[in-house]
């Protein structure tokens, strides 16, 4: 994916947009694409995984819940004018057709999972450790 990067930006700065702007859009851009506006729950979506926060705006999700334990992490979805939810998860956060996890934590996963209605789709992109993945850039999709 080369492209001339724009005078003015470090090219550094850059350099991993088009693996995570990508992976943002995967986690919510095909169930979005079946279930235009539906509501979508995020879940820890730190750093670059944030950028799915962003593809459901730009995708024109009705709005998007974010659920987080650190106050740093939610200041950035709150910016954006979305919903942040602080605190730990809930046993179940409603019923979403999108929901993205990358907690990293069996909690949170399910969560996600319990928030996600029957024919929605889940994503986690969190593990629980780097010996012990609790789940890899993986797509589950409700059948009930």
């Amino acid at each position: 994916m080369l492209f001339p990067v724009p005078d003015g930006v470090e090219p550094a700065s850059i350099a991993s947009v088009s693996d995570n702007v990508v992976d943002g859009w995967r986690t919510v851009g095909p169930t979005l694409a079946e279930h235009p506006g539906a509501p979508v729950l995020g879940s820890r979506l730190v750093q670059h995984r944030l950028y799915a926060v962003q593809c459901a705006l730009a995708l024109g999700a009705e709005r998007v819940d974010y659920l987080d334990t650190s106050t740093d992490r939610l200041a950035w979805p709150s910016a954006l004018a979305r919903n942040p939810v602080e605190g730990p998860p809930p046993r179940r956060a409603g019923r979403y057709p999108v929901t993205v996890d990358a907690s990293g934590d069996q909690a949170g996963l399910a969560c996600a999972l319990r928030s996600t209605e029957p024919g929605g789709t889940c994503t986690s992109v969190g593990s629980t450790s780097a010996r012990r993945p609790l789940c890899r850039c993986s797509r589950c999709t409700s059948a009930a």
